[in-house]
């Protein structure tokens, strides 16, 4: 089963990806960016890698493309999901150099349907398990 990580500030909005993505996932929740590199540190060390990393944009410690792109040096094979209620920070996203790198797959306008975060996540997982293999 595809492991996802699921990455915000805000533990509410954790819980609910949580138990929308369970049934189809492996799927832990970080708080936080600092947590979130704890957690894939510790699963490569462990041979647990995440395939997919889905991250709200406001984080204290970093923003979420900015954490996306940190683990994207660290594991060439874990794909970002973004998760943003701003439609701002959308357009800004694809107008900077941090989605370059290739380790962003989606940006999802908040809410999400369910459907469309389960596909999103799952093409993301696809993807990640093509660049492992590779």
């Amino acid at each position: 089963m595809n492991r996802v990580l699921l990455v915000s500030e805000d533990r509410v909005e954790l819980d609910a990806l949580h138990s929308q993505l369970t049934p189809h996932f492996d799927v832990r929740t970080a708080i936080g960016a600092t947590e979130a590199l704890y957690r894939v540190e510790r699963a490569k060390r462990k041979n647990q890698e995440y395939q997919v990393v889905c991250s709200t944009y406001e984080l204290a410690e970093m923003s979420g493309p900015q954490l996306i792109a940190s683990l994207a040096r660290y594991d060439r094979g874990t794909i970002g999901v973004l998760l943003t209620r701003e439609r701002d920070h959308v357009r800004a996203f694809f107008r900077s150099e941090v989605h370059k790198d290739g380790a962003l797959m989606n940006v999802l306008l908040m809410p999400v349907p369910p459907p469309l975060l389960l596909e999103s996540i799952g093409s993301a997982a696809r993807l990640a398990q093509f660049c492992q293999a590779s």
